[in-house]
C-alpha cells in the first residue's frame, strides 16, 4: 500500500501495481494503468487516462477537463464531480456516481460495452448547453439511472444510449429526450 500527498500523471505510461491512497491526483496527460486500486480525494483530470483494472475512487472532487477514465469508476457518496469545458469526456469503463455528478460543459461519451450508472440516492445535473451530454462514444453503451437526473439548461437534451431505470426501456440507438422545467 502507497500513501501519498500529489500525484502528477504528465507524460508517457505511468504503471500502478499496488493499492495507493493519493490526496490529489493531477493527470494532465500520458496515462496511468495498472492492477493496484487508486484511491484520491481530489482528482483533476485534463486529458490522458486514468484507471486500470484495480480502478479509481474519487472520494472528494473530480474537476474532469478532458481525457478517459479506463477500468472501474466510482465518485464515492458524498463526492462531486465537475464537467467544465466543451469537448468529450470519455467512460473507456464502468462509470459509477454514488455522489454528484454536474454536466457543466460538453459531454461523456460511454464507450461500447460500459455502463455509467447513476446510483440510487446519486444525482448528475445536466447543465451543458450541449445538445447529447449523454452519449455512446462508441458501439452499444448503456446509462443506468436509478438516481436523479436534473435538466437544468434551457432547452432539450437527448440521451442516445440504451437506458435502464429499473428495467431496460430502451434499445442501443434509443433516444430520450430531457426537457428543461423551466
Amino acid at each position: 500500500s502507497i500513501a501519498v500527498t500529489t500525484a502528477i500523471f504528465s507524460a508517457g505510461n505511468n504503471t500502478l501495481n499496488a493499492t495507493s491512497t493519493v490526496t490529489n491526483v493531477n493527470a494532465t496527460g500520458g496515462s496511468q494503468t495498472g492492477t493496484g486500486a487508486l484511491t484520491a480525494a481530489n482528482v483533476t483530470m485534463t486529458s490522458g487516462s486514468l484507471g486500470g483494472s484495480g480502478g479509481v475512487t474519487i472520494t472528494n472532487t473530480l474537476n474532469w477537463q478532458g481525457g478517459t477514465f479506463y477500468g472501474p469508476t466510482l465518485l464515492a457518496a458524498g463526492a462531486t464531480g465537475t464537467l467544465t469545458t466543451a469537448g468529450s469526456k470519455t467512460v473507456g469503463a464502468n462509470f459509477t456516481n454514488d455522489g454528484t455528478l454536474n454536466v457543466d460543459g460538453g459531454r461523456i461519451g460511454v464507450n461500447s460495452g460500459f455502463i455509467l450508472q447513476n446510483s440510487v440516492g446519486a444525482t448528475i445535473n445536466l447543465n451543458s448547453t450541449d445538445s447529447a451530454p449523454i452519449y455512446f462514444g462508441t458501439g452499444n453503451a448503456t446509462f443506468s439511472n436509478l438516481g436523479t437526473l436534473n435538466q437544468l439548461a434551457a432547452g432539450s437534451h437527448e440521451i442516445n444510449l440504451i437506458i435502464v431505470t429499473g428495467k431496460q426501456i430502451g434499445r442501443a440507438s434509443c433516444r430520450e429526450r430531457v426537457s428543461s422545467p423551466v
